[in-house]
């Protein structure tokens, strides 16, 4: 928005500005499975330095067992930010053997800047009225995760819809 050149009412953008987001190291590994290795897709281990551990293939988004993504809670991440790739997969995988006995064939790290949301957008949405429409939602709206951007899209798109048949 900085760069478009809209302009925002001063409380608009102070309240867009207050919105914060906390950082993450995401870990893809790849192990040696026959099948989910968390049936349920999603494992809260919320045990520093990790927050959870999520199977791709249990949750649908990988078409071959054993991808997992893990991520760190955001201490760690701040205190391991530039560190080497192969140092934080080292350590992250390292953390995850206490949960679950993994050896992995691949790693990946990730930094993820603005992973969650800690201070949220007091409203659902935003809407701009000038130089045209424009509806701003997301996860740093409703809540904090992604059933929060869900529902700060549905109710942007409400908004939008009301909007265009007034």
């Amino acid at each position: 928005l900085q760069t478009s050149g809209i302009p925002l009412e001063p409380s608009e953008d102070s309240s867009l500005r207050a919105v914060e987001y906390d950082r993450c190291l995401a870990v893809m590994i790849t192990v040696e499975t026959a099948g989910s290795l968390i049936p349920e897709g999603v494992l809260a281990v919320d045990m520093p330095p990790l927050k959870l551990i999520a199977d791709n293939y249990a949750k649908g988004v990988s078409k071959k067992p054993g991808a997992l993504t893990i991520h760190t809670d955001s201490e760690f991440a701040l205190q391991h930010w530039d560190d080497a790739p192969e140092t934080v997969g080292r350590e992250v995988v390292a953390a995850a053997r206490d949960h679950l006995n993994l050896e992995p064939l691949s790693v990946q790290v990730h930094r993820w800047r603005d992973s969650r949301c800690v201070t949220p957008h007091p409203e659902s949405h935003l809407s701009v009225d000038s130089p045209g429409l424009l509806v701003l939602a997301g996860d740093g709206f409703i809540g904090r995760d992604v059933e929060g951007a869900a529902l700060s899209g549905i109710e942007a798109a409400t908004s939008l819809a009301s909007a265009l048949t007034d």
